[in-house]
């Protein structure tokens, strides 16, 4: 009976242990940047879970994200942005790009069909205005004209 004790108490330590564990590791954090085209990016690595779990965007800035599914799993065969309005199919160990203009600040969390696989994008207020969707146009300033001598 005390063997049977002992399992039992080792098991339920081991268990609470990995618990703990999953629940305290830090979640991988990055900012999307900026491409050539004037598109903030980010690639997120689909195997077993989204990597990086939070992706860090500005609104009002063209986005691309990325999906690199790296594997044949039921589960990631689609990411679903609720509060986006995205839905994608995700093909096996190819790349998928979702290209949109996030509009509105906050977090929104996007997962798999079966919301097993489970990440956040963060939409932050555009760093200085430097890339609002909307530009300043500036008239250069008019050249004078010499005047003719007579």
């Amino acid at each position: 009976m005390g063997v049977v004790l002992a399992i039992i108490a080792s098991f339920v330590a081991l268990t609470t242990a990995i618990v703990c564990f999953m629940r305290s590791r830090r979640k991988v954090r990055v900012r999307a940047v900026q491409d050539s085209g004037g598109y903030q990016m980010a690639c997120i690595t689909v195997r077993g879970r989204y990597y990086p779990e939070v992706v860090e965007v500005e609104r009002g800035v063209p986005t691309r994200l990325h999906f690199i599914r790296d594997e044949d799993i039921e589960c990631s065969e689609r990411v679903i942005f609720a509060g986006v309005g995205v839905d994608r199919r995700l093909l096996p160990f190819q790349q998928t790009t979702i290209e949109f203009v996030p509009r509105e600040e906050g977090a929104f969390l996007f997962t798999c069909q079966r919301g097993v696989y489970r990440g956040t994008l963060v939409v932050k207020p555009p760093r200085g205005g430097r890339h609002t969707l909307r530009r300043s146009v500036t008239r250069p300033a008019s050249k004078e004209r010499p005047e003719a001598r007579d």
